[in-house]
């Protein structure tokens, strides 16, 4: 895949307010869960570098690495909206994950929905992409 189609992605996903596919999945178990709504990119700046877990279709959990926290270049949208922002996780070894919405957990910042897109080439996989409008 191209620099340009990789950016012509992230332009569109970041376009996108409804992207961020971002639900409860649960009753409230932390700060997290209990103001989805208000998550700033500092919550999950704190985490970088940190395990999250990414509970797929068939029942499998896979443990993802946060790798990145990107502020968007556009900005928030009516007041009171939080900067546009997206995380990078790297998958491990030969996993592969494709385009869906996942449930993620976080053992600090409990769990939410997802829609997890696939940044690298199709060959490697191996980093995801989670857009928060």
């Amino acid at each position: 895949m191209s620099h340009d189609s990789n950016v012509a992605r992230r332009t569109f996903l970041m376009q996108c307010t409804s992207v961020g596919a971002f639900g409860l999945t649960g009753a409230p178990q932390s700060a997290f869960a209990a103001s989805s709504s208000d998550l700033e990119m500092d919550a999950y700046q704190n985490q970088l570098g940190s395990p999250f877990y990414v509970q797929t279709a068939a029942g499998d959990t896979v443990e993802v690495e946060l790798k990145e926290v990107v502020p968007s270049r556009y900005p928030p949208g009516p007041v009171g909206r939080r900067q546009p922002f997206s995380m990078i996780f790297r998958v491990p070894g030969n996993t592969r994950l494709s385009q869906d919405v996942y449930t993620v957990k976080h053992s600090r910042l409990g769990s939410a929905s997802y829609l997890l897109v696939p940044v690298d080439s199709p060959r490697t996989c191996n980093h995801l992409e989670a857009v928060m409008a």
